[in-house]
């Protein structure tokens, strides 16, 4: 069987997408908690019409296997340059997985590249570590993120 990778509308695979929701967030729940994921399709939607989004989808015999998007924009530190940055991705769990989000952050570095971006970034957890793909594929680490749950318990004050 083959993988056909393609960019679409978000439209067409959508619903595809919502159905992974939950495999995909409990890979990532456990630095969640509770929450659960709800996309803003909204603003997905109005970017991709500002042709500032975009979607690839990984199928094998028209089912979708795994997604990948990407958000461009004018860079916030270097006014003259395109950054882009990796919106949540996925690959359904199985044994060629590593390879099938390789060939699609390949081919949406490409399309960054093509579109003029400088600087593109993707988010990785440790507990769901895409760390090994993007090494071979030529990133590195600028950043370690940290995230405050402001819902959950007060944040202290400055002093």
């Amino acid at each position: 069987m083959t993988i056909v990778y393609a960019r679409e509308p978000l439209a067409s695979a959508k619903a595809e997408i919502d159905a992974t929701l939950p495999a995909m967030w409990a890979e990532m729940a456990e630095g969640f908690g509770d929450e659960r994921a709800e996309p803003n399709w909204k603003l997905y939607f109005t970017a991709e019409a500002r042709n500032a989004a975009f979607l690839l989808t990984a199928r094998e015999d028209g089912v979708l296997v795994g997604y990948f998007g990407m958000l461009v924009y004018p860079n916030l530190s270097l006014k003259n340059e395109l950054a882009a940055s990796a919106t949540p991705y996925y690959v359904v769990p199985r044994r060629d997985r590593g390879l099938i989000l390789r060939s699609l952050i390949r081919h949406a570095i490409t399309i960054c590249q093509r579109a003029g971006v400088r600087k593109a970034t993707v988010k990785t957890h440790p507990w769901a570590s895409a760390e090994p793909v993007l090494l071979h594929l030529g990133a590195r680490e600028v950043a370690r993120d940290f995230m405050f749950d402001l819902a959950v318990r007060e944040v202290k004050e400055a002093v």
